[in-house]
């Protein structure tokens, strides 16, 4: 890996299988002529967030891992599925999880605790998780009850037996997310 610098851009995710992402882009497709003024989410962009850190000091990158890697003492892997359409304040287009939700939040209150002391961004809501469809560029009164008018697939659930540390690059292109670590669920307690 190239030389890091001084801080830089993180958060906490699981990532999406390709043929879960294959459907959800297909939706994407099928939201598009209802939704003109939206920056769509990069089918290669899509993840569940665990925990957004902001800006962190590279220096403290190893120590961040170790207790990411303790994070995971007291989880296992589970089954997660995608269901349910929604909006954040008339601007963000999401999907829902509907499987898998407790063995997630208990993912991620564990990343939360131990990244407490690392995260330039503290979250202050309580985990809401999501698969981010797009973003419209300006708010959109009624977005919600647009969106349910397109009924969503029935999204292939999948096992998350581990979840990743990743970079967050802007650009005017998008952002870029690299892998800096992964982190395996223990198969067992």
């Amino acid at each position: 890996m190239s030389e890091l610098p001084p801080h830089l851009r993180a958060f906490v995710a699981v990532r999406i299988p390709e043929d879960v992402i294959t459907q959800v882009a297909a939706f994407q497709n099928r939201l598009k002529p209802d939704f003109s003024a939206v920056s769509w989410t990069r089918p290669t962009a899509m993840h569940v967030t665990l925990q957004f850190l902001g800006n962190i000091g590279s220096a403290r990158l190893s120590e961040l891992k170790e207790e990411l890697r303790q994070a995971t003492k007291n989880a296992a892997p589970f089954r997660l599925g995608l269901a349910g359409l929604g909006c954040f304040g008339n601007r963000v287009l999401w999907i829902g999880i509907e499987t898998g939700v407790d063995s997630l939040n208990v993912l991620a209150n564990a990343v939360r605790n131990a990244t407490n002391t690392f995260a330039a961004h503290h979250e202050t809501r309580a985990f809401n998780a999501h698969v981010t469809l797009g973003r419209l560029r300006e708010p959109m009164r009624g977005a919600s009850a647009m969106l349910r008018k397109t009924p969503p697939p029935v999204f292939q659930p999948w096992k998350v037996d581990h979840f990743e540390l990743i970079r967050s690059e802007l650009s005017p292109k998008g952002s870029r997310y690299t892998t800096l670590e992964t982190f395996p669920l223990p198969l067992m307690h």
